[in-house]
Protein backbone atom coordinates (compact mmCIF):
# COMPACT_ATOMS: atom_id res chain seq x y z
CA UNK A 1 0.00 0.00 0.00
CA UNK A 2 1.50 3.49 -1.30
CA UNK A 3 -0.61 5.95 0.87
CA UNK A 4 -1.36 6.07 4.65
CA UNK A 5 -4.47 4.44 5.60
CA UNK A 6 -7.43 7.36 6.91
CA UNK A 7 -9.13 7.63 10.21
CA UNK A 8 -11.59 5.49 9.26
CA UNK A 9 -9.03 2.36 8.59
CA UNK A 10 -7.59 3.21 11.76
CA UNK A 11 -11.15 2.98 13.85
CA UNK A 12 -11.42 -0.75 11.84
CA UNK A 13 -7.90 -1.56 12.82
CA UNK A 14 -9.25 -0.42 16.34
CA UNK A 15 -11.88 -2.54 16.47
CA UNK A 16 -10.23 -5.46 14.45
CA UNK A 17 -12.17 -5.15 11.61
CA UNK A 18 -9.57 -3.96 9.08
CA UNK A 19 -9.16 -5.82 6.16
CA UNK A 20 -5.45 -8.23 6.54
CA UNK A 21 -3.55 -5.77 3.85
CA UNK A 22 -4.76 -2.55 5.97
CA UNK A 23 -3.75 -4.16 9.56
CA UNK A 24 -0.07 -5.22 7.35
CA UNK A 25 0.45 -1.69 6.64
CA UNK A 26 -0.62 -0.17 10.21
CA UNK A 27 1.65 -2.80 11.52
CA UNK A 28 4.64 -1.89 9.18
CA UNK A 29 4.17 2.00 8.80
CA UNK A 30 5.21 4.06 11.94
CA UNK A 31 2.89 6.74 11.05
CA UNK A 32 0.13 4.91 10.85
CA UNK A 33 1.19 3.34 13.91
CA UNK A 34 1.29 6.63 15.83
CA UNK A 35 -2.08 7.75 14.29
CA UNK A 36 -3.82 4.29 15.32
CA UNK A 37 -2.12 4.91 19.24
CA UNK A 38 -3.31 8.77 19.12
CA UNK A 39 -6.65 7.81 17.92
CA UNK A 40 -7.00 4.87 20.43
CA UNK A 41 -6.08 7.26 23.19
CA UNK A 42 -8.51 9.82 22.08
CA UNK A 43 -11.52 6.97 21.93
CA UNK A 44 -10.54 5.95 25.90
CA UNK A 45 -10.88 9.34 26.92
CA UNK A 46 -14.01 9.87 24.88
CA UNK A 47 -15.24 6.45 26.80
CA UNK A 48 -14.48 7.66 30.27
CA UNK A 49 -16.20 10.81 29.36
CA UNK A 50 -19.29 9.46 28.26
CA UNK A 51 -19.52 6.63 31.13
CA UNK A 52 -19.01 9.31 33.89
CA UNK A 53 -22.07 11.00 32.41
CA UNK A 54 -23.89 7.97 33.21
CA UNK A 55 -22.42 7.34 36.29
CA UNK A 56 -24.55 7.11 39.58
CA UNK A 57 -24.51 9.43 42.18
CA UNK A 58 -22.08 9.18 45.47
CA UNK A 59 -25.52 8.38 47.38
CA UNK A 60 -26.79 5.89 44.89
CA UNK A 61 -23.28 4.11 44.71
CA UNK A 62 -23.20 4.39 48.67
CA UNK A 63 -26.59 2.82 48.73
CA UNK A 64 -25.69 -0.09 46.36
CA UNK A 65 -22.70 -0.78 48.35
CA UNK A 66 -24.83 -1.24 51.60
CA UNK A 67 -27.59 -3.29 49.42
CA UNK A 68 -29.77 -0.56 50.32
CA UNK A 69 -30.95 -0.47 46.58
CA UNK A 70 -34.29 -2.23 44.96
CA UNK A 71 -33.36 -5.11 43.26
CA UNK A 72 -33.70 -3.15 39.49
CA UNK A 73 -31.61 -0.04 40.26
CA UNK A 74 -28.96 -2.47 41.95
CA UNK A 75 -28.63 -4.42 38.87
CA UNK A 76 -28.51 -1.40 36.76
CA UNK A 77 -25.46 -0.13 39.44
CA UNK A 78 -23.64 -3.31 39.62
CA UNK A 79 -23.72 -3.47 35.29
CA UNK A 80 -22.30 -0.12 35.13
CA UNK A 81 -19.13 -0.67 37.82
CA UNK A 82 -18.32 -3.66 36.16
CA UNK A 83 -17.03 -1.32 32.90
CA UNK A 84 -16.49 2.19 34.73
CA UNK A 85 -12.85 2.17 36.30
CA UNK A 86 -13.85 5.09 38.33
CA UNK A 87 -16.89 3.82 39.98
CA UNK A 88 -14.96 0.27 40.92
CA UNK A 89 -12.96 3.12 42.50
CA UNK A 90 -15.55 4.79 44.51
CA UNK A 91 -16.99 1.24 45.33
CA UNK A 92 -13.98 0.13 46.61
CA UNK A 93 -13.76 3.12 49.09
CA UNK A 94 -17.44 2.91 49.93
CA UNK A 95 -16.65 -0.76 51.09
CA UNK A 96 -13.98 0.03 53.19
CA UNK A 97 -15.92 3.23 55.16
CA UNK A 98 -18.62 1.05 55.57
CA UNK A 99 -16.56 -1.48 57.48
CA UNK A 100 -14.67 1.28 59.38
CA UNK A 101 -18.15 2.88 60.07
CA UNK A 102 -19.72 -0.86 61.22
CA UNK A 103 -16.10 -1.99 63.09
CA UNK A 104 -16.25 1.44 64.96
CA UNK A 105 -19.70 1.38 66.03
CA UNK A 106 -18.77 -1.93 67.21
CA UNK A 107 -16.14 -0.90 69.22
CA UNK A 108 -18.25 1.85 70.68
CA UNK A 109 -20.74 -0.19 72.03
CA UNK A 110 -17.93 -2.55 73.73
CA UNK A 111 -16.13 0.16 74.94
CA UNK A 112 -19.40 1.08 76.49
CA UNK A 113 -20.30 -2.27 78.18
CA UNK A 114 -16.47 -2.49 79.19
CA UNK A 115 -17.16 0.74 81.34
CA UNK A 116 -20.87 -0.38 82.88
CA UNK A 117 -20.79 1.15 86.11
CA UNK A 118 -24.39 -0.54 87.28
CA UNK A 119 -26.09 1.94 89.37
CA UNK A 120 -27.01 1.22 93.50
CA UNK A 121 -30.19 1.83 94.84
CA UNK A 122 -30.57 3.54 98.19
CA UNK A 123 -33.79 3.74 100.66
CA UNK A 124 -36.01 6.38 100.38
CA UNK A 125 -35.29 9.72 101.26
CA UNK A 126 -37.80 11.66 99.93
CA UNK A 127 -41.42 11.68 99.25
CA UNK A 128 -41.87 11.16 95.07
CA UNK A 129 -42.67 13.62 92.82
CA UNK A 130 -44.95 11.28 90.88
CA UNK A 131 -48.26 9.92 91.59
CA UNK A 132 -47.92 6.92 88.95
CA UNK A 133 -45.67 3.81 90.07
CA UNK A 134 -41.77 4.70 89.04
CA UNK A 135 -39.23 2.31 90.72
CA UNK A 136 -37.30 -0.48 90.47
CA UNK A 137 -38.55 -3.80 89.42
CA UNK A 138 -39.91 -5.40 92.73
CA UNK A 139 -39.69 -2.18 94.81
CA UNK A 140 -42.53 0.42 96.02
CA UNK A 141 -43.59 2.79 93.52
CA UNK A 142 -41.58 6.50 94.88
CA UNK A 143 -38.82 8.61 93.48
CA UNK A 144 -35.47 7.04 93.62
CA UNK A 145 -31.72 7.53 94.38
CA UNK A 146 -29.31 6.01 93.27
CA UNK A 147 -24.81 6.07 93.86
CA UNK A 148 -22.72 5.51 91.04
CA UNK A 149 -18.92 5.58 92.41
CA UNK A 150 -18.72 9.54 93.93
CA UNK A 151 -22.30 10.61 91.85
CA UNK A 152 -25.88 10.16 93.59
CA UNK A 153 -28.71 10.15 90.62
CA UNK A 154 -31.75 11.45 91.56
CA UNK A 155 -35.12 10.21 89.19
CA UNK A 156 -38.61 11.30 89.40
CA UNK A 157 -41.43 10.70 87.22
CA UNK A 158 -44.05 13.20 86.28
CA UNK A 159 -47.57 12.21 84.77
CA UNK A 160 -48.34 14.33 81.18
CA UNK A 161 -51.44 12.08 80.38
CA UNK A 162 -52.61 8.57 80.85
CA UNK A 163 -50.23 7.16 78.87
CA UNK A 164 -47.13 9.29 78.72
CA UNK A 165 -44.79 10.54 81.35
CA UNK A 166 -41.82 12.46 81.79
CA UNK A 167 -38.84 11.28 83.77
CA UNK A 168 -36.49 14.10 85.45
CA UNK A 169 -32.79 13.54 86.53
CA UNK A 170 -30.62 15.05 88.67
CA UNK A 171 -26.82 14.44 89.04
CA UNK A 172 -24.64 16.05 92.27
CA UNK A 173 -21.24 15.38 93.82
CA UNK A 174 -20.02 16.16 97.19
CA UNK A 175 -16.79 16.99 95.11
CA UNK A 176 -18.18 19.31 92.68
CA UNK A 177 -19.69 22.26 91.92
CA UNK A 178 -22.73 22.97 90.35
CA UNK A 179 -22.33 23.10 86.28
CA UNK A 180 -20.05 20.36 86.38
CA UNK A 181 -22.02 17.30 84.54
CA UNK A 182 -23.45 19.82 81.97
CA UNK A 183 -22.77 17.93 78.37
CA UNK A 184 -23.14 14.82 79.61
CA UNK A 185 -24.93 12.09 77.29
CA UNK A 186 -27.82 10.47 78.75
CA UNK A 187 -29.63 7.67 76.86
CA UNK A 188 -33.07 6.34 77.73
CA UNK A 189 -32.92 2.54 76.14
CA UNK A 190 -35.89 -0.01 76.48
CA UNK A 191 -33.42 -2.85 75.75
CA UNK A 192 -29.97 -3.39 75.82
CA UNK A 193 -28.40 -0.94 72.61
CA UNK A 194 -31.81 -0.24 71.68
CA UNK A 195 -32.05 3.85 71.91
CA UNK A 196 -35.25 5.16 72.67
CA UNK A 197 -33.85 8.87 73.30
CA UNK A 198 -30.89 10.79 73.48
CA UNK A 199 -30.41 13.98 76.05
CA UNK A 200 -27.76 15.71 77.61
CA UNK A 201 -27.21 16.82 80.92
CA UNK A 202 -27.90 20.86 81.22
CA UNK A 203 -26.11 23.82 83.63
CA UNK A 204 -28.01 22.90 86.43
CA UNK A 205 -26.73 19.40 86.30
CA UNK A 206 -30.23 17.74 85.30
CA UNK A 207 -31.78 15.69 82.02
CA UNK A 208 -35.28 15.65 80.91
CA UNK A 209 -36.85 12.54 79.13
CA UNK A 210 -40.42 13.93 77.93
CA UNK A 211 -43.45 11.51 76.44
CA UNK A 212 -41.91 8.63 77.82
CA UNK A 213 -45.04 5.35 77.49
CA UNK A 214 -44.97 2.87 79.96
CA UNK A 215 -42.54 0.18 80.19
CA UNK A 216 -39.59 -0.98 81.67
CA UNK A 217 -36.29 1.13 80.83
CA UNK A 218 -32.62 1.42 81.28
CA UNK A 219 -30.82 4.88 81.93
CA UNK A 220 -26.79 5.23 80.71
CA UNK A 221 -24.86 8.39 81.74
CA UNK A 222 -21.69 8.69 79.85
CA UNK A 223 -19.58 10.17 83.29
CA UNK A 224 -15.72 10.27 83.56
CA UNK A 225 -15.20 7.57 85.59
CA UNK A 226 -17.38 5.10 82.98
CA UNK A 227 -21.13 4.56 82.00
CA UNK A 228 -23.43 4.67 84.83
CA UNK A 229 -26.27 2.03 84.75
CA UNK A 230 -29.85 2.34 85.94
CA UNK A 231 -31.60 -0.68 84.96
CA UNK A 232 -34.77 -2.28 85.45
CA UNK A 233 -36.64 1.15 85.53
CA UNK A 234 -40.52 0.54 85.12
CA UNK A 235 -43.03 3.66 83.88
CA UNK A 236 -46.57 3.44 84.74
CA UNK A 237 -46.40 -0.25 86.08
CA UNK A 238 -44.26 -1.43 82.46
CA UNK A 239 -47.38 -1.30 80.84
CA UNK A 240 -47.51 -0.64 76.67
Amino acid sequence: MSSHVDERALEQVLAGEAPPHVEEHVTTCALCRRRAAELATEEAVLIRVLLRMCCPDSLKLGEWVAGLLPESEARNVAHHVTVCPQCQEEAALAREMLHLSTRESSLTVAARKARRLVATLLADESPSLATAPFALRGAPASGRQYQVGSLRITLDLEREAPASYTIFGLIVSEAEDIGHFEGLRVRLEQAPDVEVATTEVDDLDTFVFAHVTPGTYMIEIETGEGVAVIEDLIVGNGQH
